[in-house]
């Protein structure tokens, strides 16, 4: 029931509890699980089968540890006309692109200096 309070309408709510997650960060949290190789198991075995690795593996080998912030990780292939949204979503993460900033060779060279753009495509999304 509304409550007047300095001519700003407020509603009163049960108490809400701490431990619930809102519906939207549940969506990002859901989005976020296509975003690691575990997510498609069948492809990241596939490169490992020929002997090759995936691209988030050499992103996390090249940049210093904890270092890389990726950007454009929720971008999905442009094939709406052909594919559903959950389709893009689950096989195409950042469509095939993995971006961001990191930092290589950080103990040797300052911090300025450090730091670069890393991109690399991913095989394991449409053949990268």
């Amino acid at each position: 029931e509304p409550v007047a309070d300095a001519g700003v309408a407020h509603h009163r709510s049960e108490a809400a509890d701490p431990r619930a997650i809102r519906p939207d960060l549940q969506r990002v949290r859901d989005r976020d699980a296509f975003l690691d190789d575990a997510a498609r198991p069948d492809a990241v075995a596939k490169r490992h089968a020929r002997g090759q690795r995936t691209a988030r593996e050499n992103v996390a080998d090249l940049c210093d540890a904890g270092s890389f912030v990726e950007y454009g990780a929720y971008a999905v292939a442009a094939q709406a006309s052909r594919r559903s949204a959950e389709d893009l979503i689950a096989n195409t993460p950042a469509d095939g692109l993995i971006t961001g900033t990191g930092r290589i060779n950080g103990t040797r060279f300052a911090p300025e200096r450090a730091r670069c753009a890393v991109l690399a495509y991913d095989a394991t999304v449409l053949a990268g």
